[in-house]
């Protein structure tokens, strides 16, 4: 397993110690309310915070004050932002030395509206010329492309989203592709990190009958094989789960 050293005495802000919520309000502009649970953190209270919501380059900054002065839960506008896919940095930072030293920090904080956490696979719509669907790894995020020019009666999003048969094709092929591009390509085994790639794993980890990533020699790309059948294994479980051969043969007339 890869195991990651700091040299910079920097510390991690979990997931668990974070929450943001999206809402709108009654004029239709978009603000999360976000809370920062910092008691265990060993930072000052004058460490100064900072929240960055993005979504690729496009970034909106937000420069609170002090650890100490802030009153969490807060709430901010987000200008810039018109989806409910945004993600958050929170960055502590001491500034007392002049130099502006990040104390701790956290990225890819996801959250949706209404208070519903964006899901591990956001789905995001763009011209694909004749492809129908694809899994963009460019972003902070993975996401699930779907071609917006798609012409029916039924709009795209509404099969996505409820078509039985269109996840039973879509859904297990793009299981097997994230986490091939996690163990294989990346070989990112760590199963306990607050990286996406570690919440797809432990989704994996957490199907019927899939065992262990312990289990797994290290070294993936010298061990293909055994993380190849590791990733069968899990794709086969998703669909069993899911029942995604009958939701099939139910969508088709089988």
């Amino acid at each position: 397993m890869k195991r990651r050293m700091n040299f910079t005495g920097r510390k991690k802000i979990y997931r668990n110690q974070v929450e943001v919520h999206l809402d709108k309000t009654d004029s239709g502009e978009l603000q999360f309310i976000l809370d920062l649970n910092w008691d265990n953190m060993e930072v000052p209270s004058t460490a100064e915070v900072a929240i960055e919501a993005y979504v690729g380059s496009n970034v909106q900054r937000f420069d609170l004050g002090t650890l100490g002065s802030v009153e969490f839960p807060i709430t901010k506008t987000l200008s810039e932002f018109f989806s409910d896919v945004v993600y958050f940095r929170i960055k502590l930072i001491n500034r007392e030395d002049g130099l502006g030293k990040l104390l701790a920090s956290c990225s890819g904080v996801s959250a949706g509206i209404g208070g519903k956490r964006t899901s591990l696979l956001p789905v995001a719509y763009r011209d694909l010329g004749d492809l129908i669907w694809r899994i963009n790894f460019d972003r902070d995020v993975p996401h699930l492309e779907i071609n917006r020019q798609y012409r029916s009666d039924i709009p795209i999003a509404d099969i996505v989203q409820g078509n039985p048969g269109f996840q039973a094709l879509v859904f297990p092929a793009v299981l097997e592709e994230l986490l091939t591009h996690i163990l294989i390509i990346n070989e990112h085994t760590e199963i306990e990190g607050d990286e996406w790639q570690s919440q797809w794993l432990f989704f994996a980890s957490l199907l019927p009958g899939v065992k262990s990533l312990e289990e797994l020699p290290p070294r993936p790309m010298e061990n293909v094989s055994d993380y190849e059948v590791w990733i069968e294994d899990a794709v086969d479980s998703f669909c069993r789960r899911h029942d995604l051969k009958k939701s099939f043969e139910k969508a088709f007339g089988g």
